[in-house]
């Protein structure tokens, strides 16, 4: 049934309000699908968590505020298992400010969904502008472990 897992996330993404801008205030996510993406003894994200993807030069997260834990973790569940050896181990939560004031925004990507990309980043070449902008989100972010997590 995979094949309706695209479906699913579409479904279960579904956010009307996501037309609007990122409010400052507004929290967002950034699942965790590996367990060298955070520190559970230290309770904190590592920052290669931040770090954008090479294809499109941003970071993937979702728009959380308004959200019931449960719904949250569903969410969750359907993005990293479209990921290869995808668990969910947690996620690490910033607010739109957080974000801004590492001279970063938030990019709306579709304009029905709770889906966003923080851009702005350094040019891939400058990996150590775009390293100290994921240490100082990564000290901003408050992790939350998922208790399904093997």
């Amino acid at each position: 049934m995979t094949f309706l897992r695209p479906l699913r996330l579409a479904w279960h993404g579904f956010f009307l309000a996501g037309r609007n801008p990122v409010a400052p205030n507004e929290v967002v996510a950034r699942y965790l699908p590996f367990g060298n993406w955070y520190s559970k003894t230290k309770q904190c994200a590592h920052p290669r968590a931040f770090l954008p993807a090479p294809a499109d030069n941003e970071t993937s997260v979702y728009r959380i505020s308004r959200l019931s834990e449960k719904k949250i973790w569903r969410l969750g569940r359907l993005v990293v298992t479209g990921r290869v050896n995808g668990t969910l181990h947690g996620r690490a939560e910033v607010t739109a400010a957080d974000v801004v004031a590492t001279n970063l925004h938030i990019r709306v990507t579709w304009k029905l969904s709770r889906h966003v990309g923080i851009a702005g980043w350094a040019p891939l070449a400058q990996k150590g502008g775009a390293m100290l902008a994921a240490q100082l989100l990564a000290a901003k972010a408050t992790l939350k472990l998922y208790a399904g997590a093997a």
